[in-house]
This record gives structure tokens, C-alpha cells and sequence, in this order.
């Protein structure tokens, strides 16, 4: 019984939570806390602080990364308190860094920890996962994060389903886990939900052969109460860890694991495939002005950012300065961190434009750049330093 609850392949990193930010400077609002705006009735600010110069650089050191200010805010949630850090970084290469130190330092309690753009933020002291998940929504933070290893299998998270800790194991619980269950394992993924309240955990366990996968399924098998708990897909083993036959069998279909029965086969995303033509079709709702219908795969940022009269001024502006749409040119796709990127390159009356699309891991829209500008006459001449659009991100959430 011990172990249908603690999970064949988990690993236990409940070690409580480190905080990394210091507390500091001079207090009173720190300047840019744009989302500490507009709180909901029974949510507001109690302190709010800035780090010092040093603090920032001792910070920056502790966590392999630069940061360029440090700010520090309590709130106050309908009589519960919640430590707000927010880390901006010059990059979003930079802030990426930083996220996975931060994280890290959270033994992968993914609900702690939020990358948006230049910016890491950080709910320190607090194990309130709801709480958490509830801060997240209020202040427009993205989603937690799947890990690399459990974004490529669970391609959709449900609405009522939260991301606690997502983490990829320490290779050498990994190698040990795989010589108990008799396979080598190349990866292993440990992501746990809240599911209505209820915790459910989600093990993959990435195999270097199908062989291999076929072993540690069959071993794991050998263990569980119920087959429904384990399941077995090429070279991977995708193992559930819970006491609901019913809710694991459901986790199949709700997690984009597999399509429900009877429905058309999903097509597998690669270059080329699915996602290029999710951009195509967003591209061309845009340009027939329905843009309601083209919001509609935004992720939440997304949705905040650039709802559709938004979305209306966006593309409004694009047809002044560049022309008529005409048509749509040919695509090309690039993997940024966890994101898949697909270019759009359109031809409007004036000039060529490339338009960026970027989806995350549950294939949402969640970014719309204008990524480069050209002359029609002559395609490979970057457009001049004076064009200002050419350079700015129309709405950003990568």
C-alpha cells in the first residue's frame, strides 16, 4: 500500500522551501510593481520593498545569474500573508537562468516560481499550493510549467488540474531506480497535481530502448494494484500514483496522452505539422478581422495582454504602416527553451513581414512578434533602422 501512494519511480524532495531573496532597502512601493494593481476585494499590499545594490549583486551571484533590481512584496489575501520576490533580469536569457536556480532552490515545487519575460517572480515562505495558484491567476503569471521531460508527453493540462511540483530526478536516483526496475532510464520526470484538492502524480520514465521500456513496465506492472496506473508508449513508461482507478484511467485522455476513443488521431507536432498550421490559421483570422476567434488559443497572459480590440489595433496597425494583406509567403519553426516558435512570413502591399507565433507546451499561443521586416523588391535587405515597428514586440509572452 506504502508503495501505490509514495510511487514506484518517486522521489521525495519535501524538504521545505529555501528562500532566496533578501528583504531590504528602503521601504514604501517599489517602483514598476504594475501587478500589484487593481487587487481583487479581501487582496492587498502590506509592505513592499526594494533590495539594495549590494543585496541585488549578492543575489545575483547566489544564483548564477545577473539581476538588475530586487524587489520584495508582502500581501495580504483575505487575512493570509504571501511573500511576492521579483527578480528583473536584462534578458530573458538571463531570467530563464535565474528561474531554474530559483526553482531548484524550491526542490522543483513548480507552483513557487514564475518566468515572465525579463522577469522571475518568487512566493517565498508559503507551502499554500492553492494560495500560490491563486496569486498566479490574480497577478496575470502564466501557468506553472511542465519539466522538458513530462511537456513532451502531457500536451494539455485541464482547467481544474494545477501543477505543483514538475522536476526532472537527479541522475543518480535515476540510474539506481533503473537498475531496480531492470532498465536504463535516460530520464525520469516527477510532476505532482492538484486535481479538485486531491493530489495525483504523474511519473515518466524516459528508456534509452523500447526493450528497456518494455522491462520497467512490466516490473512496475508487478507492483500496482491495478494496470491503469501504468502505461506503456514506445520507449517510455508513463506511471500514475494514486489510489483513483477511475481518475487514472481519465488522466489518459485529459493530459493529451492519448486521444479518447473515437476521436480523429492527433498529428504528432514536428517541423511542418500541427503547429504551423495553427499559425497559418491565426495569421489568416487576423486577416479576415476576426479577431474574437483568434484569441481564443491565447494562454492566460495572452489573453490579458492582447485581448481581440487589442488584437484589432495590432493588426490595424500593421496594414498602415506596411499596406494591404495579400498573402501569406511559407513558414519556418525554431525551439526556444520550452517554447516552439513558428515564423510567418507575409506579404502585405508595402512590404514583406515575418510574424512570430510562439506556443508553450500545451500548444496555447503564447506570443505574437513581429520579428523581421524586408523590402518586397529585394526579400534579403533588412528594412532601415527608422522603422520602429520592425523592432518592437507587438505582445510578448514567451
Amino acid at each position: 500500500m506504502l508503495r501505490r501512494i509514495v510511487g514506484v519511480t518517486g522521489v521525495s524532495l519535501w524538504a521545505g522551501l529555501i528562500v532566496v531573496a533578501v528583504v531590504g532597502g528602503l521601504e514604501g512601493k517599489a517602483n514598476g510593481e504594475q501587478m500589484f494593481e487593481n487587487l481583487p476585494e479581501g487582496w492587498k499590499v502590506e509592505k513592499s520593498f526594494a533590495a539594495s545594490k549590494e543585496q541585488t549583486l549578492a543575489v545575483s551571484r547566489k544564483l548564477g545569474g545577473r539581476i538588475s533590481k530586487l524587489t520584495n512584496t508582502v500581501l495580504s489575501i483575505e487575512g493570509k500573508r504571501l511573500q511576492v520576490n521579483v527578480l528583473y533580469c536584462p534578458t530573458e536569457k538571463e531570467a530563464e537562468r535565474i528561474y531554474k536556480a530559483v526553482l531548484e532552490a524550491h526542490n522543483g515545487l513548480a507552483v513557487s516560481v514564475a518566468q515572465d519575460g525579463n522577469s522571475v517572480v518568487e512566493f517565498a515562505k508559503s507551502s499554500d499550493v492553492e494560495l500560490m495558484n491563486r496569486a498566479r491567476r490574480v497577478l496575470g503569471l502564466p501557468d506553472a510549467r511542465l519539466d522538458r521531460v513530462a511537456g513532451k508527453l502531457l500536451k494539455k493540462i485541464p482547467d481544474k488540474w494545477r501543477i505543483e511540483k514538475s522536476f526532472i530526478v537527479p541522475r543518480e536516483q535515476t540510474i539506481a531506480i533503473g537498475k531496480k526496475l531492470g532498465g536504463r532510464i535516460r530520464n525520469l520526470s516527477n510532476t505532482i497535481f492538484s486535481v479538485d484538492g486531491r493530489r495525483f502524480q504523474v511519473n515518466v520514465i524516459e528508456c534509452v530502448t523500447p526493450t528497456e521500456a518494455e522491462n520497467i513496465h512490466r516490473s512496475i506492472l508487478k507492483m500496482k494494484g491495478d494496470p491503469a496506473f501504468c502505461l506503456l508508449l514506445d520507449n517510455s513508461v508513463v506511471e500514475f500514483v494514486g489510489d483513483d482507478v477511475e481518475l487514472a484511467k481519465e488522466a489518459v485522455y485529459e493530459l493529451g496522452i492519448k486521444p479518447r476513443p473515437g476521436e480523429a488521431k492527433q498529428k504528432q507536432i514536428s517541423k511542418g505539422g500541427t503547429l504551423e498550421t495553427m499559425a497559418k490559421d491565426f495569421i489568416q483570422l487576423l486577416a479576415d478581422s476576426d479577431f474574437p476567434k483568434a484569441a481564443e488559443n491565447f494562454d492566460a497572459a495572452m489573453k490579458k495582454a492582447a485581448p481581440p480590440e487589442k488584437l484589432r489595433q495590432i493588426w490595424n496597425s500593421l496594414v498602415t504602416q506596411h499596406g494591404r494583406f495579400e498573402k501569406q509567403l511559407g513558414t519556418r519553426m525554431k525551439t526556444i527553451l520550452l517554447y516552439k516558435a513558428v515564423f510567418v512570413s507575409c506579404q502585405f502591399e508595402k512590404m514583406i513581414v515575418e510574424l512570430q507565433v510562439t506556443f508553450n507546451t500545451t500548444n496555447q499561443i503564447a506570443g505574437f512578434h513581429i520579428a523581421q521586416i524586408r523590402p518586397k523588391a529585394n526579400r534579403q535587405k533588412q528594412v532601415s533602422k527608422d522603422s520602429r515597428l520592425g523592432q518592437k514586440a507587438l505582445a510578448s509572452r514567451e
